[in-house]
């Protein structure tokens, strides 16, 4: 992103992007392999994208205990409203 920001800033009219405010540190998400297959190598280096370059590499399996946590707490907030899921307005 860095090596072509300028060309992501520029206008349209001259063949750039129009990103006029894209700023090229973001945060990223790669979802990659299964949790069984990280080594500490492979952790350490995790640890380091993600400090250095904001890029969280996550595991499938990392995936759905985030679902299943988030799905937890949405079924506990269902609940204390007496709403059964199915019947949930939006």
């Amino acid at each position: 992103m860095t090596e072509n920001l300028s060309y992501a800033r520029g206008v349209r009219s001259r063949s750039g992007l129009g990103l006029e405010d894209i700023n090229p540190r973001f945060f990223g998400y790669v979802v990659i392999g299964r949790r069984k297959d990280f080594s500490s190598t492979f952790d350490s280096m995790r640890g380091q994208l993600l400090r250095d370059e904001h890029i969280q590499i996550r595991s499938w399996d990392g995936i759905v205990d985030w679902a299943r946590k988030r799905a937890a707490v949405f079924s506990t907030h269902v609940a204390a409203l007496g709403m059964a899921p199915d019947t949930q307005q939006a």
